[in-house]
């Protein structure tokens, strides 16, 4: 079937909404009609499950407790049918292990029936904004192409030519990378390289300039925080961690990270996990870590006392 058209002939964003209590499918469908999006319903699990082989849907919201098939399930099952998909859970029991469990496995985010449907309407808004992003980023890589690739890196001196061979070496390695070189060197495009050879290619490629934050935001920036979890947290968010999962992650100028949250990283380093802002759970991730910096790090004192094993390589600006 077709996406349904708004009343612009636009076509509208697809949700389908699992619960089997009337009142909350209904109050649910009227609130996000009202907000433009087409809504379907289902009574149960099964029927959901029906739903989701006939039609293609960009955002599931789901009880958690049905009578015949979990949320849990549900999730499981879309994001094998539609990686792209979102999904939403709601529970009238909230539980930090099942919470956990639900974001692991790919949800979007995890609510309870207490929050309000403007709450929910600002989870859905969201996610949109979000999926909008990701598809922006893909819809650009595949128009660039090889735009960034080892064929559009000038240079033809020895250094340079050794640089490429060091690119097709790591890129189909899932090895960490430091790049280090002074500005103007062209570090940047030397990692968007590494990715764009690597398998993850066709997944997200997430960039954050590590000077540009301060300190006080760099931490929730990469790792995402919970609601509440300081002034101005209205919201939880996701960090880039988690939005770049099964893709890379360029930490631009890495070295004006402070020493504490340069330990956190360590742990994502060697464990793949990480820790939101205001939750002490922590989540698995699958990302490759890229970063640059200006600094000679092997002449600077490293004041943790811990190491990883990262490659480096270095830039240039030699023709």
């Amino acid at each position: 079937m077709h996406p349904a058209a708004d009343r612009n002939g636009m076509n509208s964003p697809r949700i389908l909404v699992i619960d089997d209590e009337p009142i909350i499918s209904t109050m649910l469908q009227e609130a996000l009609n009202r907000k433009h999006y087409s809504v379907e319903t289902a009574s149960d699990g099964k029927m959901g499950l029906n739903r989701m082989k006939e039609n293609d849907f960009d955002l599931i919201i789901t009880d958690l407790c049905l009578p015949d098939v979990s949320g849990l399930e549900i999730l499981k099952r879309a994001k094998r049918q539609e990686p792209d998909a979102g999904v939403i859970l709601i529970t009238a029991h909230s539980s930090v292990q099942t919470a956990v469990e639900a974001m692991r496995d790919g949800a979007f985010d995890y609510l309870t029936k207490t929050s309000s449907v403007s709450e929910i309407e600002l989870t859905v808004e969201r996610f949109f904004k979000y999926q909008s992003l990701v598809k922006e980023n893909k819809r650009l890589r595949s128009r660039l192409g090889n735009r960034y690739g080892i064929e559009n890196i000038i240079g033809n001196s020895p250094s340079m030519q050794r640089i490429f061979e060091a690119i097709r070496t790591v890129a189909p390695t899932d090895t960490t990378v430091l790049i280090h070189g002074a500005s103007g060197t062209g570090k940047e495009l030397v990692a968007q390289a590494i990715h764009d050879c690597s398998p993850r290619r066709k997944e997200p490629f997430m960039t954050t300039n590590c000077a540009a934050l301060p300190e006080q935001l760099m931490e929730s920036e990469l790792f995402g925080h919970e609601k509440g979890a300081f002034t101005g947290a209205f919201k939880a968010t996701k960090g880039l961690f988690s939005m770049a999962d099964r893709g890379s992650i360029l930490l631009d100028e890495v070295s004006e990270i402070n020493i504490s949250l340069q330990a956190k990283l360590l742990r994502v380093l060697q464990e793949k996990e990480i820790q939101k802002v205001g939750n002490p759970e922590t989540v698995s991730v699958d990302v490759r870590i890229l970063a640059t910096t200006n600094r000679d790090l092997k002449n600077t004192p490293s004041t943790t006392g811990v190491t990883s094993p990262v490659l480096t390589m270095s830039c240039c600006n030699t023709q």
